[in-house]
């Protein structure tokens, strides 16, 4: 009996010796890593973000996984933890001269905002492919999340950024051996798992990575300009001037010139109302004095040459242009009817 006995047991012996070999061979790929993370939310005009934010843009999280690394029916249990970058759930992302534009980060588009300290568990059970496939989804097999800026107002043109700190617990397994022991396991550093009931026992210290967040800003400009109504006179002699403002807003310190093309049916630089009869002759001058308001070189004006808050655009205020618009006294009366033209208001950087 002792014979047989000692037999049976050297079996298991090698077996649990082999086991072991198995967990310390090299060559077992990781099924996940963790990385730094980037998200371009893409390019916007100042005077979008005024009234609505950016649209959600997926980002990687910093933490990808091969679900082909990952054995079905084994333990699987990530989450994040928000360490910084994100107080009372917003962000901000800061360009030009210090200036801020908030930004926000979720699970899923137009989720609930994450916050400092907040802890999100993405899984925590058997791995499931249907749960390993969509949880995975994002840039490089990663954990999406999503980004969103805005609205901001009086921003400058150029790069904003920021950045969001997530550290990452995890633990996976390429499969199970005998004994329930786990064969190619992937986890963060302190992690650890109950071998017979695959619940965590310590998640550990984890591992800490960025989210970098990069939004551009560019420069634009709202143009108010009313239409010139001349009204109706019988003669050309008696058609009074008329004066009147284009009111111009562009993005905060953004220099600018303003422009006014010579219409539809110039002519030798002359600018004419056209109608079914004839034309007649007519002109646009800069404020208060006899200087053609034109589109080229020197014709156009400056923002520092506004009549209305000169100097360098705020963002948030309009800058007046006004100018005086008459019909020529010196030519000949055309036949009654209604005369018109169509002149561009044109802003350059």
């Amino acid at each position: 009996m002792t014979f047989r006995f000692v037999h049976r047991a050297y079996p298991r012996i090698e077996l649990l010796l082999f086991i072991v070999a198995l967990l310390g061979a090299p060559g077992v790929e990781a099924a996940c890593s963790v990385s730094a993370a980037s998200a371009n939310l893409g390019s916007y005009t100042s005077l979008a973000l005024e009234s609505a934010p950016t649209g959600d843009t997926q980002t990687a999280s910093g933490l990808a996984c091969d679900p082909g690394l990952i054995g079905i029916g084994t333990p699987a249990h990530i989450k994040a933890l928000i360490e910084s970058g994100l107080p009372g759930g917003s962000g901000v992302l800061t360009g030009p001269d210090g200036i801020t534009v908030s930004f926000r980060l979720a699970t899923s588009a137009g989720g609930a905002p994450l916050g400092n300290g907040d802890e999100v568990v993405f899984v925590s059970q058997t791995a499931l492919i249907s749960a390993l496939l969509g949880l995975f989804s994002g840039p490089n097999s990663s954990i999406p999340m999503y980004v969103r800026a805005g609205p901001g107002s009086a921003l400058k043109a150029g790069v904003y950024t920021g950045v969001v700190a997530v550290r990452w617990y995890y633990y996976t397994c390429s499969g199970i051996g005998a004994l329930g022991i786990c064969l190619g396991q992937s986890s963060s550093p302190g992690f650890t798992v109950n071998l017979l009931t695959g619940q965590v026992t310590n998640w550990g210290s984890g591992q800490a990575t960025l989210i970098n967040i990069s939004l551009i800003v560019t420069a634009d400009c709202l143009i108010d300009a009313p239409d010139i109504d001349f009204g109706s006179a019988p003669l050309v002699s008696v058609f009074n001037p008329v004066t009147q403002t284009i009111n111009v807003r562009c993005t905060r310190d953004q220099a600018y010139q303003v422009g006014l093309t010579d219409g539809l049916h110039a002519l030798n630089g002359q600018r004419l109302l056209q109608g079914g009869s004839g034309s007649l002759a007519y002109e646009i001058y800069k404020s208060g004095t006899t200087a053609r308001w034109g589109g080229l070189g020197s014709e156009r004006r400056s923002n520092t040459d506004a009549d209305v808050n000169a100097g360098t655009p705020d963002g948030t205020s309009s800058q007046g242009f006004v100018y005086r618009a008459e019909i020529s006294a010196s030519q000949s009366t055309p036949p009654p009817g209604v005369y018109v033209d169509s002149v561009q208001v044109t802003v350059e950087f």
